[in-house]
């Protein structure tokens, strides 16, 4: 990982955490302050660390985008297709993403503690669970922008790389 950042749709900071004996990673864009979580990830497994990375960011889009209309998902399918070479990823350089990760590592152990007795998730559920937990906590870019959920945040820029119209697209939180 290098601290430069490349010109390209995301810049991505990674941090590995641990929780008990376990190595997590986490993943948070810089822009929307989207996180991904991944657990148990081995040393050898950090030496492919991108194919890991792009499979939970496309199962993450997967359950986002999973009501919506099909064009979208066809573009959406496409635009992953194309992103393996366009997505860079850095340690932690921005003061404010790393207030959010360790914020977020709190949130993290608060959530476990709250709804899974002290345990990490176990199953793919759960983990899609924690971090859409974490996900719609309210953030903040600095003191000259308001406070926005990043979930909404990464969603509507996702929409607007993949050049989809918005009416299209139907939000898992119109089913709550």
């Amino acid at each position: 990982m290098s601290a430069e950042k490349l010109e390209n749709y995301w810049h991505w900071h990674a941090k590995i955490i641990t929780f008990g004996r376990t190595n997590c990673v986490l993943a948070v864009e810089e822009e929307s302050r989207y996180v991904i979580v991944m657990l148990g990830l081995k040393k050898a497994d950090l030496k492919d660390f991108k194919k890991h990375f792009m499979i939970e960011l496309d199962n993450h889009l997967r359950v986002m985008f999973m009501y919506s209309d099909k064009s979208v998902q066809e573009k959406l399918r496409t635009f992953m297709a194309e992103l393996w070479d366009d997505i860079s990823y850095s340690k932690p350089i921005s003061r404010s993403v790393i207030a959010h990760m360790t914020q977020m590592e709190y949130e993290i152990d608060s959530f476990c503690h709250r709804k899974l007795g002290d345990y990490l998730p176990s199953s793919n559920i759960e983990l899609q669970t924690m971090c859409h937990d974490l996900n719609e906590h309210l953030r903040s870019l600095g003191k000259k922008h308001d406070y926005h959920i990043p979930m909404d945040r990464f969603r509507n820029k996702v929409l607007e790389l993949i050049g989809a119209e918005f009416n299209n697209v139907v939000q898992i939180d119109d089913f709550r």
